[in-house]
């Protein structure tokens, strides 16, 4: 969907739809690939016709690199400042829990397994037993802290995805050709 009024219509097309099944919603327009900056350096931005019919659904609109992730954690932080806006309430303990995890992406860890992370739930400030161990997690991916995929088979891996950018990484290698940073030590 390479033409400019292709994408203009089937964004108009979701903020209407978004507009009259959830009118109090708050909607983030995310452009990808920032790093791949439009023509004579400037970056595409939605129509301001859209900003404008749609400003009491638009909260942000922002341009981010899928690749280098820039632009991220200004999206992860105002994510955040939303959901204390809206009063999402996450309960003290997964919030705790997602903390341990984000601390084992900075000890280089891309992604951890099930039985560590079970570990991890039962440290004495967590305290979380499997029921609700599983629930944190899946609301952690829904909310794009982390991501995980349960196995639908006992021959599968049951592994937690620290850092989505390494997994992005990861299938960006299996369909290039091209040495893609953060693989093998790169």
């Amino acid at each position: 969907m390479d033409n400019e009024k292709e994408i203009e219509s089937s964004l108009e097309y979701w903020l209407h739809a978004i507009s009259l099944k959830a009118p109090d919603s708050a909607v983030i327009v995310v452009g990808t690939h920032l790093d791949q900056v439009g023509e004579k350096g400037r970056l595409k931005q939605p129509p301001p016709t859209l900003i404008t019919k749609f400003s009491k659904l638009i909260t942000l609109s922002i341009n981010v690199s899928c690749t280098t992730g820039e632009g991220i954690d200004k999206l992860r932080d105002y994510l955040l400042i939303l959901a204390m806006e809206r009063k999402i309430k996450l309960p003290a303990k997964w919030i705790r829990f997602g903390n341990f995890l984000y601390d084992q992406s900075f000890n280089g860890a891309s992604f951890i397994e099930m039985e560590k992370v079970r570990k991890l739930a039962h440290h004495p400030t967590l305290e979380l037993n499997d029921d609700i161990l599983f629930l944190a997690i899946q609301v952690l991916h829904n909310i794009g802290y982390l991501l995980y995929y349960p196995p639908s088979s006992n021959n599968e891996s049951n592994i937690i995805i620290l850092d989505p950018q390494w997994l992005v990484n990861i299938l960006k290698a299996v369909v290039t050709v091209n040495e893609v940073p953060g693989i093998n030590g790169g």
